[in-house]
């Protein structure tokens, strides 16, 4: 999936959510019986294939001994997963323990980040949206981009 920009959403009264036409569409055409994975990654609820879970899964595994943090890690993530079904408007459900696990309320934000999506709270969106210097990061890790 290739799942770019950001759209301002609200939930419904049962904590449904409506994709923005372009993931629903991606989705839709790519994942095998239209459902997708949400589950937390870093505090976030993020939607990836369920393909892309099988991976993860497997490549959680390979941490023999965890330490505190990625043990809490592994453990939002493996106990916060849910296959949910994409309908053809592109609405999905957010289970209530997700909900309530990243205190998201009725007014959303759906970020698309490439291989994934999240689903932040509003609130935190604006939070995010002040700006950061990465550049040295960038440079050590030979990242150039072109502009």
């Amino acid at each position: 999936m290739e799942l770019y920009s950001h759209v301002h959403r609200t939930l419904d009264e049962k904590g449904r959510l409506v994709l923005p036409p372009a993931f629903k569409d991606q989705i839709l055409a790519e994942v095998s019986e239209a459902k997708i994975v949400l589950t937390l990654h870093k505090g976030k609820i993020i939607g990836i294939t369920p393909e892309q879970w099988t991976v993860a899964v497997n490549e959680l595994r390979k941490i023999k001994n965890p330490g505190p943090a990625a043990l809490q890690e592994r453990n939002g993530f493996f106990s916060h997963y849910a296959e949910v079904p994409v309908s053809k408007q592109g609405r999905i459900a957010i289970p209530s323990p997700l909900r309530t696990s990243t205190s998201l309320g009725e007014n959303v934000v759906v970020l698309g980040l490439g291989d994934r999506f999240e689903i932040w709270p509003a609130s935190q969106f604006e939070v995010f949206q002040t700006p950061v210097d990465a550049s040295e990061e960038f440079e050590a890790n030979g990242v150039e981009l072109p502009f």
